[in-house]
Parts: C-alpha cells; sequence; structure tokens
C-alpha cells in the first residue's frame, strides 16, 4: 500500500486514573483475537467464515474475528478482487498454516488444537474449544477504543484507552490497532455449500472483517503493573480502494488488542465503537459513472448515464443536481432525485436521461454533481468518462452462432443478443438445469446492424474454473466475436457487424489459456495450453487445502502446448491446477478419482 495512506501521526497521553473514559477497571476474562486465514478462491474457507460467524454469536463481544487473504487461494485471477494486505504474506508464514482454513488465536500456541507441532495456526474445527480454553482465563488488562471516521476528508481518528488491573508477567506489552473491511461485497468459492447464509439476494458474498492495514503497530506499554492507565490516539487517512476495490464508506471497521511479548500470546482484544461525521451539511460525490450503453460502447448517438454517488455530507441526500460537459463542450445541467434516502458514507446508483449530440467515434464526457439537496455542492471534483463506438467486425458470412458450455451452476445462467438497430432481442435464455452440458442457438447477422451480447451469472463466479470448465462463444462465420470462461458477474461486448470477403478476430485481452483432459483423471491428465506468444511459465499443483504438491517451470511456444501431469501417487480429490506467466495467473480444478 502506497506510504501517503501508512499511519500519519500517533498522539500518546498518560492520564491518572480519574481521567480515564470508557475502559472499564473491573478485573475480566479475556477476549479472543481470531485471525482466520482464507481466499476468495479457497473452497473450504467459506466453512471457515461460517465458523467465526458462530462463535461471534454464541460470544457476543467476546471473539474479535480479523480475515486474512493470503496465499495462493487469495491470488486473483481475471476479474476478481485482490483483498491481501501488505501484512498477508508475513502473517501467514507466522501462523504455520499448512491447511486452509486456519486461524491463530491470541496468537498463543496452543498444543491440544495446534495444527503442526510448534506452530500457531489452529484448524477451524478446532476454534470454538480453543476459544473456550482462553474465554476462561482472567486477563490483566482491559483495552476498549472509540473511532471517528470524517468521510469528508477520510480521516480516521482511533482513541484507544487501556487499564490493568492486575500485573502484566512481562514488563513491556505492545499495542496493536487494524483497520478492517467489513460487508464487502464480492464471490467466494465454497460459498454455497458451506455459508450460503452470507450470500445476499443479488447472489453475491459478503466478505466480513477483511484485514486492510495496520493502524499501529508500533507502540510499546512499558508500566504494565495494576493500576496503569494509558490513552493513544491515532489518525489515518483512508484510501479510496482496496487494490482497486472500491468499497463502501461506512464498511472501515477498527480491531485492537494488546500482546504479552512482541507480537504474541494476545492478553486482550476488542472492536472499536465508530461513529461518521463529515464537515459539511451537504455534498455529495460520484464514485463511477456507466451508460446504459452497454460496456461502453455507443451504437447511435445518445446514451443514458447510471451514476454511483456517495453522501460526504451530514444531511441525508434526497435530490442532486449533474453537470456535465461532452467533448469539452459547453456545460449543461441535469436535475435527479434520488429513489430512497442517502444517508451519511452510503453510496446509490441514480441513472440520469440520456444524453444526446455525441459523436459516432469517440467522446469525453466530465460530470461532477453541482447541486444536493437544493445548496451548492460542497465537494468539487469530478470524474472523466469514455464512450467509445462499438468495433466494427467484418465475415465473409452472415451465419452467427452462440455455443455456452455451462459449469456445475448452469441455473445462475443467463443472456440476451439484442439487435440495437431494430431495438430487437435475436436471441435469450436461462434456467438450465443440465450440469456441463453445452447448448449452441443459431441466429443471422444483417450487414450493417449493431449487436449487444450480454452474458450474465447469478452469482458471480462465471462459467470457470471454480465451479466446472465452461465457456461461452459468439462467432458470425469463422469471425469469433466473443469467447471467454472467467468473468464475474457479466461479460460481453457490442459490435457492429459488416459482411465483406476479410474475417480477423478481435485481439485478445489474455495471453494464454489451459484445459484439463481427461478430468476427472485416474494415473494422469493432459495439460495443453493455448499462448499467443512464446514465454517462461510455471505450473503448480495444490490440494483443495493449499499444500503445494507439484511445482514444474517450462518454456511454452506460440500456439498449442501440451503436457503430462503424472497423477498416479495422488489420492482420490480434489486438485488445484495453476499456470502463472508474470503476473498472471489461471487455475482450474482436476478431480482424481481411483
Amino acid at each position: 500500500m502506497n506510504s501517503f495512506y501508512k499511519l500519519l501521526f500517533c498522539v500518546f497521553s498518560a492520564f491518572s486514573l480519574h481521567a480515564q473514559n470508557f475502559v472499564s477497571t473491573n478485573a475480566a476474562n479475556k477476549n479472543v483475537l481470531l485471525e482466520g486465514f482464507s481466499g476468495i478462491n479457497c473452497y473450504y474457507c467459506a466453512e471457515g467464515d461460517a465458523e467465526a460467524t458462530a462463535l461471534q454469536n454464541t460470544h457476543p463481544d467476546r471473539i474479535v474475528w480479523v480475515n486474512i487473504h493470503a496465499g495462493i487461494f487469495a491470488e486473483p485471477s481475471g476479474n476478481e478482487p485482490d483483498f491481501r494486505s501488505s501484512y498477508s504474506d508475513t502473517l501467514l508464514s507466522f501462523s504455520g498454516l499448512s491447511l486452509f482454513p486456519a486461524a491463530m488465536i491470541n496468537r498463543r500456541l496452543l498444543p491440544d488444537f495446534a495444527q503442526n507441532p510448534g506452530k500457531l495456526a489452529v484448524e477451524s474445527m478446532n476454534w470454538s474449544a480453543a476459544s473456550d480454553t482462553l474465554l476462561s482465563e482472567t486477563s490483566p488488562v482491559n483495552i476498549a477504543a472509540r473511532s471517528e471516521f470524517n468521510i469528508s476528508s477520510r480521516m480516521l481518528k482511533v482513541v484507544v484507552e487501556s487499564y490493568y488491573t492486575s500485573n502484566s508477567s512481562n514488563s513491556q506489552n505492545r499495542l496493536f490497532a487494524a483497520l478492517l473491511l467489513d460487508s464487502v461485497l464480492a464471490t467466494q468459492e465454497g460459498a454455497r455449500v458451506f455459508n450460503p447464509t452470507a450470500i445476499n439476494n443479488e447472489g453475491r458474498y459478503i466478505h466480513k472483517n477483511i484485514l486492510f492495514d495496520y493502524i499501529n503497530s508500533s507502540t510499546y506499554i512499558s508500566n504494565t503493573n495494576t493500576g496503569s492507565f494509558r490513552a493513544d490516539t491515532f489518525y489515518y487517512s483512508i484510501p479510496a480502494d482496496f487494490n482497486g476495490t472500491a468499497f463502501d464508506l461506512t464498511s472501515p471497521k477498527v480491531a485492537v488488542w494488546i500482546t504479552e511479548n512482541d507480537s504474541a500470546n494476545v492478553l486482550t482484544a476488542a472492536y472499536s465503537e465508530m461513529t461518521y461525521i463529515s464537515d459539511f451539511s451537504n455534498s455529495a460525490g460520484i464514485i463511477s459513472a456507466d451508460w446504459d450503453a452497454d460496456f461502453n460502447l455507443l451504437c447511435g448517438t445518445e446514451s443514458a448515464a447510471d451514476i454511483s454517488l456517495v453522501n460526504l455530507g451530514n444531511n441525508v441526500i434526497d435530490s442532486i443536481t449533474v453537470d456535465y460537459s461532452v467533448n469539452s463542450g459547453a456545460v449543461q445541467s441535469i436535475a435527479a432525485n434520488l429513489s430512497s434516502p442517502l444517508n451519511i458514507g452510503k453510496s446509490q446508483n441514480i441513472q440520469l436521461p440520456s444524453i444526446s449530440g455525441l459523436n459516432s467515434f469517440g467522446n469525453t464526457i466530465s460530470l461532477r454533481i453541482s447541486v444536493v439537496n437544493g445548496s451548492v455542492n460542497n465537494d468539487t471534483t469530478q470524474i472523466i468518462s469514455q464512450l467509445n463506438q462499438a468495433q466494427v467486425m467484418v465475415s465473409d458470412s452472415t451465419n452467427g452462432v452462440l455455443t455456452v458450455r455451462f459449469d456445475n451452476y448452469p441455473e445462475d445462467i443467463s443472456w440476451e443478443l439484442i439487435d440495437e438497430t431494430d431495438g430487437l432481442t435475436i436471441l435469450s435464455d436461462s434456467n438450465y438445469i443440465v450440469t456441463n452440458s453445452i447448448i449452441t442457438q443459431n441466429f443471422t447477422a444483417v450487414n450493417g446492424h449493431c449487436y449487444a451480447f450480454k452474458i450474465t451469472d447469478s452469482y458471480g463466479d462465471g462459467l470457470c474454473c471454480g465451479s466446472g470448465q465452461g465457456y461461452y462463444e459468439l462467432k458470425i462465420g469463422n469471425l469469433r466475436i466473443l469467447r471467454e470462461n472467467e468473468f464475474a458477474f457479466e461479460s460481453g461486448s457490442k459490435f457492429n457487424f459488416e459482411e465483406g470477403v476479410i474475417a480477423v478476430n478481435p485481439t485478445k485481452n489474455y495471453d494464454f489459456d489451459f484445459m484439463l483432459y481427461p478430468n476427472p483423471a485416474d494415473d494422469f491428465s493432459n495439460i495443453e495450453i493455448e499462448s499467443m506468444i512464446e514465454a517462461d511459465m510455471q505450473i503448480q499443483v495444490h490440494s483443495i487445502y493449499g499444500q503445494l504438491l507439484d511445482e514444474k517451470n517450462i518454456f511454452i511456444q506460440e500456439g498449442s502446448n501440451r503436457f503430462s501431469l503424472n497423477t498416479s501417487n495422488y489420492n482420490s480429490g480434489m486438485y488445484l491446477v495453476s499456470i502463472k506467466k508474470g503476473d498472471q495467473i489461471r487455475v482450474l480444478k482436476l478431480s482424481i478419482i481411483k
């Protein structure tokens, strides 16, 4: 993470006991810090999330859950989000984890529950019993925190208080404060099976308590005797996204804890109370702007903007006015009422009326909110959006065909192909039930017409590769318009069709793809890699729990390449086969049946 967003400064103040505010001075048992390790591609990690949630429900305010995305299962592929913090790999190594899901519990060595001798990681099946052990122990210190987040400046203030009800066994303890992101929507392998209650009504998985950064990890407590009290204040500037993924401004959460030693043996932990403020009464900003022209591609000369706005002021927002300019032209205004009142820090999507006068090549459109609730907007930032004409595709045939191979959840998939010139739906379908089946649909393309194809997955994990190895392909004659297997909630494109003697495939947005066969396999499986370039690559095989079983460096030629994977020593079960080239990675599941 950029150093600009790191801890800005820390103010320490030592008070006499009568000055303390909110931390309890009564002796209490330890709270549990559960630092679980996870990843969006970890099939069984959803089960770990469910266990952590159950623990919190069983012990309200006693379980502080920090969700650390780390390891191979957290590596994003395609359009997947990257939820790894700069501390993820260090903490994973520190834990000694060998199988997912697992967690450190108060960073304490628990021989009766440890995943591996002498290591901190505890498997999820033992979290409850291990937590019960620690919850019954008396803590020498109490900790509490209160946070205030200024939505307009993105400045977070955290006040942490600690009070020792007995002497600590170590003369120096260490204070930690961590920034978490709560209720972030994305995908999660295994969620349908192991944690379906965490899937919202749009089919998206609700990720809880993701470790974003440490607000503080460098403060040491030198007076650890009975009656010692202190208060620490920290300030932290929160950025607009997490490794490129935007989040709701009311999702930040703060966890605090004290360790007996430098980094191990947590004495107790707590979540911070959180309040939200703003420097302004009426203020709003635009997070993003999309267009009803699918994929920001244009057929024609007008389109409506769909903007996502965030409330940066203290007042609830009911209405806004948006100023816009097309290609540096005259500034024009559009007024809009919100579908429901928007509270501080929350975001909402609003579709504005159509903007006309767009040209047939490319358009640069600036947008900003000028008025909020009838008052001048205090936020003056604007965003720049591009709206380009759909690409021209030329084929010597008008015979079109759509091929869809489903994964294990065909009921999630729906699609439509629209002739935007005539306003007609040419192809559409949904509600298939046969897993891993292949269907085709035919159509006739019309010369000079503009088409929009959109395929959606209601769960958000595409057609490959966590729940099967599906794909879709749209062709006209020998011209491949689109082919893709990995996407999230939506994929597709828009194109202008012209009949001619030249058929050219559009440029792919990836360098390589691969498939496994046979799958399921017994003693071997072939790895066939299709590459656009010569390159050095790496093949890795992991167990479903994250154990690295095989690793091989390879050189591949442009075109098709085939390698044999020896699986004779593998037991029956599911495995992950990954191909890496630089920062690109593709992962498929391989089933072994003996």
